[in-house]
This record gives C-alpha cells, structure tokens and sequence, in this order.
C-alpha cells in the first residue's frame, strides 16, 4: 500500500477504490441498526446508483478487495440492464411519469376554469 494510504480517512479510502474499480462515487449512507452503512456508487454505464454493504467490505482491509468489490457489483448490474435491454433507469422513468401527470392535471385545472 503506498505511504499515501495510511493518511487517508475510511470514506476516502473507499472513494478512491469506487474509482478504482470503475465507478463513480455517491457516498455513505448511515445505517440505523441493524442495518449496515452501505457505500453508495453509480454504473458509469446505466447511470444505476448501486450499494454494498459496508460490513461486506470490512470483511477484507485491502482496497484492491474494495475496488474488486465494486466492479463485480457494476459488471452484475450492467449485464441485467442488458439482458432487459433497458437504457434508462427506473427512477428517471419514474420522475418523467410524475411531471407528466402534474402537466395533466394542470392541463385539466386551465380546461375546467374557461
């Protein structure tokens, strides 16, 4: 481990291995027992936001097992966007159905007012 590493904080040391291994780093979401913290993280591909566990990654204290971690997770993600053929992520399709109804129902307060 560079001498660098021994310096860093457990988030920082988490962020750069999200980096490491090909993600893009959300951040910590504290857990409330006993639920775990979990590391958040985004596929640079689908744009998915993904999590692992922190009590998974305590389990080893390597940042290459950290960054390995991460891949796995992003590669598994992926191949079932693929497999679904989807190209957008739920949460967006989720939004756009929202602001859609409210246009809606807008629409139908301006109609019912002439």
């Amino acid at each position: 481990m560079p001498p660098t590493m021994h310096c860093l904080t457990f988030p920082d040391r988490l962020k750069r291995a999200v980096i490491a291994g090909g993600g893009e780093f959300v951040g910590l979401q504290e857990g409330i027992p006993p639920s775990p913290a979990i590391l958040l993280f985004n596929s640079p591909t689908t744009g998915s936001t993904l999590a692992i566990p922190i009590t998974d990654l305590l389990l080893t204290f390597s940042d290459s097992d950290f960054s390995t971690a991460v891949r796995t997770k992003i590669a598994e993600s992926d191949a079932m966007f693929a497999d679904r053929n989807v190209s957008v992520k739920a949460s967006v399709l989720t939004a756009m159905s929202n602001t859609l109804q409210q246009l809606r129902n807008e629409i139908d307060a301006l109609t019912r007012r002439k």
